[in-house]
């Protein structure tokens, strides 16, 4: 799966990837690459010990976790009792405070509320543009890939993949779900309206508002 995951990254970059079929429970983490899992089979601990292995103070601790959007208080925690996105968070917070350049992301954005989908893709982004880091975002919602990349892997069948930069090539809905910007579209092109399929989807819906004014 490591090869596969070196044919999936771009470098210094963010690649978007669906339908992604490996597993990564398995995976450990270095300064060289990291993941950020849905799972924790280990998790015996809490969340003060899971930052032992680092050389790092309390005090940078305690602001990264700010940065990930963590409240400090959740050091006196037990891993075991971390919602989802709470023990993804946790496990960004360790990738940075490692400093890795490669970090691979496991359906993260899925279980967070817009806001919070805004906000860390902005901080991945940053990432990339100020700390030169790699990462692969698996995703499988669709809607949320549409909005935030025009181009992305989808898995097939096994451990085929493509690349995608056409979100309105209906062969790729025999893989995943349509996203329902692009089912708008079509149904405006049926009914006569001319999209411009070059701009974004945001600038697409208000083009249309616009036109219906």
């Amino acid at each position: 799966m490591a090869l596969k995951m070196s044919k999936l990254l771009k470098k210094n970059k963010i690649s978007v990837v669906v339908n992604f079929p490996g597993d990564l429970s398995n995976m450990k983490n270095s300064e060289t690459s990291g993941y950020i899992l849905k799972k924790n089979n280990n998790n015996d601990f809490n969340c003060l010990e899971y930052f032992k292995t680092l050389d790092v103070s309390l005090a940078k601790i305690k602001k990264v976790l700010k940065l990930v959007q963590l409240d400090e208080k959740i050091l006196e925690e037990k891993v075991e009792f971390l919602t989802t996105v709470e023990w993804q968070k946790m496990q960004l917070c360790y990738l940075l405070l490692l400093k890795t350049q490669i970090i691979i992301i496991d359906r993260f954005f899925e279980s967070l509320i817009y806001s919070e989908q805004q906000y860390f893709w902005r901080l991945l982004r940053n990432l990339v543009e100020k700390q030169d880091k790699s990462i692969i975002v698996l995703e499988d919602d669709m809607n949320f890939v549409s909005e935030i990349t025009k181009d992305f892997i989808l898995f097939t069948e096994g451990e085929n993949f493509r690349f995608v930069d056409n979100f309105y090539d209906d062969s790729l809905y025999k893989y995943v779900k349509m996203p329902w910007t692009v089912e708008l579209v079509k149904y405006l092109e049926k009914c006569g309206h001319q999209i411009d399929h070059e701009i974004t989807f945001s600038e697409t819906l208000k083009a249309v508002y616009r036109g219906g004014k």
